[in-house]
């Protein structure tokens, strides 16, 4: 009871301080906003047949079909109720990641002390992975987190805590179906799904007894039929831009070279490499040798995972775009800091130091990522007439650390008035020789326009002598005091705790 205690202050507080600096819209961002659009739609069907009402026209469904719809449907539900309906179910559905994020982490949490029995280690890397890792900016720009939290909860249920009973099985085939559902590209993750449902089946009184069980049989059909059951209502939408297969063959990459060029990249290139947006993965990876051998298991589940997303867009050309980071591969990164916090590695000096180090790091990146919307970065480089794929991917000019980094000192210098001068980003290319006299000039674009916080909470400040800008201001800043004070009672509770820790199977020096 103690530990469920310290997972829900744990959840709690990071749920606070996430929420303190929401954007408060996430319609906006990526393809959220068709997913608001067929969700709403949905929903007017299912009050119309409650009410016996006459059927309304077809739902016109988004991309990703109706899976990532059910989990909408709440916080649609919320707005529905207000005046200006799409304002307000805008500002509902940018608590879906919220609630995600954190929700994620506390189950990291979670995991980690149930193994090692240590808590502050626990909540350390936790908090690491929150604030210093892709999670943070994710946990407003959303998109991947309804699937990362689907696959690691699924994890969890067969990896730690078991899933004996109706209720934890139904759970458990209910995340692994999401997990390969709620997005488009979700059958990258099946290598790993496969994985978690073997251990499951493996864990329970051997595989030959359980595969006899009809819990087991019940739970794979059911993962297969809402699979394709969302797979057909993501046809709907792809039949009218030519079919998924049509779509994808303008996206495959044209020889062997590409895919593993690709592959390299997402995990070191400057402008989308995993190790560069999420540092702490690095130690994720150099940890997996560490692991004792009774959690091997968390060892293979993490390879497949990162293995099956890398390999999967590296098929692709547009294996990364213009969002923060290598969006794909946010379902890898909790299961590589689950990888070095059950390694305990923690009692040697040097990792230490290098766990500082890529914190530190990860916190500044991260913190660029979260404090300014993603979409400014392609709005100058389409005024810029730059507007490319390879850009994003590889020029060092539209890498969006430097960006933002160039953005937050204007914004420092300036605030949110904005600056007196033009404040031009750097779009010039360097010629290595001489200029051809035919090359057009590069054009320079003035960034001081998008040195804006996403934040509501800071663009509130400026804003407070207005009733309700003042209101909005002391609740998310309320809401930030109370998330921190909430987040070090557990690690107060953490500091009071006498239990020893298991020794590693191993030395340590």
């Amino acid at each position: 009871m103690k530990k469920l205690r310290l997972a829900a202050l744990v959840f709690a507080g990071l749920t606070l301080v996430y929420f303190s600096l929401t954007p408060g819209a996430v319609a906006g961002m990526g393809y959220t906003g068709e997913e608001m659009r067929a969700g709403d739609e949905l929903l007017t069907h299912a009050i119309s047949l409650l009410r016996h009402d006459p059927a309304p026209g077809a739902i016109d469904w988004s991309r990703n079909g109706v899976a990532p719809l059910l989990f909408d449907l709440p916080f649609l539900t919320l707005g529905r109720a207000a005046a200006d309906k799409n304002l307000w179910q805008d500002r509902y559905l940018a608590l879906g990641p919220v609630f995600s994020t954190a929700l994620l982490l506390a189950i990291l949490f979670a995991w980690i002390e149930r193994v090692t029995g240590r808590t502050r280690w626990s909540l350390a890397l936790t908090l690491s992975a929150g604030f210093a890792t892709m999670l943070w900016p994710y946990a407003y720009i959303g998109l991947e987190t309804k699937q990362s939290l689907a696959l690691f909860l699924a994890a969890y249920l067969a990896l730690c805590h078991g899933t004996r009973g109706w209720l934890r099985s139904i759970l458990f085939y209910g995340c692994c179906a999401a997990a390969i559902s709620v997005k488009s590209t979700g059958v990258f993750l099946a290598p790993a799904v496969a994985f978690l449902i073997y251990e499951d089946a493996r864990n329970n009184h051997g595989v030959l007894k359980r595969v006899l069980r009809p819990r087991w049989i019940l739970g794979s059909l059911a993962v297969v039929v809402v699979f394709a059951a969302n797979a057909y209502t993501r046809s709907l939408f792809w039949d009218r831009i030519g079919g998924t297969s049509g779509f994808l063959k303008q996206w495959m990459v044209p020889d062997a070279a590409s895919f593993f060029l690709n592959a390299a990249a997402f995990l070191g290139s400057p402008n989308k490499g995993l190790l560069v947006y999420a540092p702490l993965t690095l130690l994720g990876l150099v940890s997996l040798a560490e692991i004792p051998a009774q959690h091997a298991p968390v060892k293979w589940f993490a390879l497949l995972t990162l293995g099956g997303l890398v390999g999967g867009f590296s098929l692709l050309t547009d294996w990364s775009d213009e969002t923060w980071g290598p969006r794909y591969l946010h379902s890898a990164i909790v299961p590589l800091v689950l990888c070095l916090g059950l390694a305990a590695l923690e009692c040697r000096a040097r990792l230490r130091l290098a766990l500082a180090g890529v914190i530190l790091a990860g916190f500044i990146v991260s913190f660029l990522g979260s404090f300014f919307a993603y979409g400014s970065l392609q709005a100058v480089a389409t005024q810029a007439g730059q507007d490319t794929l390879e850009a994003y991917q590889g020029d060092p000019v539209w890498n969006h650390i430097r960006f933002n980094e160039k953005l937050f000192e204007i914004w420092l210098k300036y605030g949110n008035s904005g600056a007196a001068a033009p404040q031009p980003w750097p779009t010039a290319h360097h010629w290595f020789y001489a200029v051809p006299p035919d090359a057009p000039p590069w054009k320079t674009v003035d960034a001081a326009p998008f040195a804006h916080p996403q934040s509501l909470m800071i663009r509130a400040w400026t804003e407070r002598k207005i009733p309700a800008a003042a209101v909005a201001f002391w609740l998310l800043f309320s809401s930030f005091l109370l998330g921190i004070a909430l987040l070090a009672a557990a690690a107060r509770q953490g500091a009071r705790k006498t239990k020893k820790p298991p020794v590693p199977a191993r030395n340590v020096t």
